[in-house]
């Protein structure tokens, strides 16, 4: 099973940043990575949440579990759906979508008091951008009912 500091060095490898940017950008000490890749160790859970705070391409679930791709899709790369296949299916979008159980596996990893308070605001917020962005999507749904495309 590949561990967490290893896909660490996938992403710095695939993004071309080097260990000590990586160390300075997430203000871990000088080497506290490039040791753990060396050792293959893994690091401290709290600059998990520093890494997924100051890297926001890099996909959570990837780093955690290592399920999905590497880094997060771009507005860029979205291609919206046609005329035919336009539904709303939470379950199914693969646009910035962050499945449920993920937010209860992180909980179990023994995150401290602090850590669970801000992963809370942070479910919270994203419940509260899901749900607007599913009535977006019916509004969207709607017009294209409405019109003749």
């Amino acid at each position: 099973m590949e561990t967490i500091i290893k896909r660490i060095e996938k992403y710095l490898t695939s993004s071309k940043i080097s260990t000590r940017q990586f160390e300075l950008a997430i203000g871990t000490s000088n080497g506290a990575i490039s040791r753990a890749i060396k050792k293959g160790t893994d690091i401290q859970s709290k600059w998990l949440s520093k890494i997924i705070d100051t890297y926001t391409d890099i996909n959570p679930e990837w780093l955690l579990v290592g399920k999905g791709n590497m880094k997060k899709r771009s507005l860029k790369e979205y291609q919206p759906p046609e005329k035919g296949d336009l539904a709303v299916n939470e379950e199914k979008s693969n646009y910035l979508y962050i499945p449920k159980n993920l937010f209860n596996k992180l909980k179990d990893t023994g995150l401290t008091d602090h850590q669970l308070a801000l992963l809370k605001t942070i479910e919270s917020n994203y419940d509260m951008l899901l749900n607007q962005n599913i009535g977006m999507q019916n509004k969207i749904i709607q017009l294209y009912e409405n019109k003749d495309l």
